[in-house]
């Protein structure tokens, strides 16, 4: 990510993981992340959904300020943690402050020293999650099983919709 930086120079910007493909009408989780960006600007702002088992991704815990609007004011981010301190995931779709350069560089390689420190980039800024609605689905794609699962349902879903399109 540090390669971006000249690129993204003092701007927010859109971080948009390869593992994760969310589907939604008219892409409306990108629609509402980006209202919440416009409403709240935070230091880092990113999609959460509900999940079963919270040890085995990112973890938010916060308070749901916009119940309506699914926004959550972020108090800590927890990377697979042994006690969940709630069921809301991260999905790997973030909008960034040029801030997270700065705190990306104190860090070495060591990919969970990066993980704990992209994911509290916030620093003394505040962050913002939008969870995902019933309609908008998260589809996880870091290994080979779950990429076929992902394959397929993308496929179903772009099927569903140009067949909805063409009947109209």
């Amino acid at each position: 990510m540090l390669r971006a930086e000249a690129f993204v120079s003092n701007e927010h910007f859109l971080l948009h993981a390869g593992d994760d493909l969310v589907l939604s009408e008219n892409n409306s989780h990108l629609i509402r992340l980006l209202d919440a960006f416009k409403e709240f600007r935070g230091e880092i702002i990113l999609l959460s959904e509900h999940v079963h088992d919270p040890s085995q991704y990112g973890i938010i815990s916060g308070d749901i300020i916009d119940p309506g609007k699914g926004i959550v004011k972020i108090k800590d981010i927890v990377e697979k943690p042994e006690k969940p301190p709630s069921n809301m995931a991260v999905v790997g779709v973030y909008i960034l402050s040029p801030k997270i350069f700065d705190a990306l560089k104190k860090v070495k390689e060591d990919s969970s020293a990066v993980d704990s420190r992209f994911e509290n980039s916030a620093g003394d800024g505040e962050g913002y999650a939008v969870l995902l609605k019933e309609s908008e689905k998260r589809l996880d794609a870091g290994n080979s099983e779950n990429y076929y699962r992902a394959l397929v349902e993308s496929y179903r879903f772009c099927m569903s919709n140009a067949h909805r399109v063409i009947s109209e």
